[in-house]
């Protein structure tokens, strides 16, 4: 099921946003985001939900939102095919001149998505939001650190510990998206085939989903770290390491600018 608003002209700002199971926030979540690009005076824009399987009745509430809403719409996808996938889902839907993604539990601020955009109209190909890393226990700490290391190898250091899923980036940098990456282990991996020019901008934790805990375990954090060690390995084999890149930065010019109104 398919409730994305049709029509040919693209949008200056498209946001993404990956769900699972997060029917309880998905409401706030929607305004939010809607009161933020509208008050920031951002230009037109789309807020697309891709559903990854949910089984809690986040797709209903989705539809009938993408009903109450022009700019809002979602995907559903017939089985869970884990966040990256659902990100490439939204992704090959989208068509902003730049993209923000951002989590469904309301842990991240959607009143700081301006912020983001602005870095990237500023030159910046890819804008990742530097938010206050929570207490985890010393294992969790550890699968984390495994991850951005994998991160690493292909971005660089600076930008592996930088990643975040609250992230702004020129849309030219997954112009060539194909349906064959819905099954990458990581859009961070994806991004660096392009660039690997960055910036942080500080944001603001948010409250979260009342007594939510991560998704992932300490096992799936691991396994996630190995899936993308196996992609990082292919990327280089195939020369899409971030020096050289098959889309060099260089060639990005700042992305457009919102019009005045």
């Amino acid at each position: 099921m398919s409730l994305r608003r049709g029509g040919e002209e693209g949008v200056e700002i498209s946001v993404v946003v990956p769900v699972l199971n997060s029917r309880s926030t998905l409401v706030e979540l929607e305004e939010r985001i809607t009161a933020a690009l509208v008050a920031a005076d951002l230009g037109t824009f789309e807020v697309v939900f891709v559903d990854d399987g949910s089984t809690d009745g986040s797709v209903e509430l989705l539809a009938r939102l993408a009903d109450g809403r022009e700019s809002t719409s979602t995907i559903a996808l017939p089985a869970n095919v884990g966040q990256a996938g659902a990100l490439v889902a939204g992704l090959l839907a989208v068509t902003g001149a730049v993209v923000v993604t951002l989590d469904d539990d309301l842990g991240q601020r959607p009143e700081d998505i301006p912020l983001l955009v602005a870095a990237v109209h500023d030159g910046a190909p890819v804008a990742y939001g530097r938010i206050p890393r929570r207490d985890e226990n010393p294992l969790r700490r550890s699968a984390s650190w495994a991850i951005r290391a994998m991160l690493g190898l292909v971005m660089g250091h600076a930008m592996g510990q930088a990643v975040s899923p609250f992230r702004a980036f020129d849309a030219r940098l997954v112009a060539d998206l194909t349906d064959a990456d819905r099954s990458c282990a990581s859009i961070d991996l994806l991004l660096a085939r392009g660039t690997d020019r960055f910036v942080v901008v500080p944001v603001g934790r948010g409250a979260g989903a009342e007594g939510a805990a991560s998704r992932y375990t300490v096992a799936g954090l691991l396994a996630l770290a190995g899936r993308m060690a196996s992609m990082a390995v292919r990327m280089g084999r195939r020369g899409q390491t971030t020096r050289p890149a098959p889309r060099p930065t260089a060639a990005l010019e700042p992305a457009p600018p919102v019009r005045a109104r």
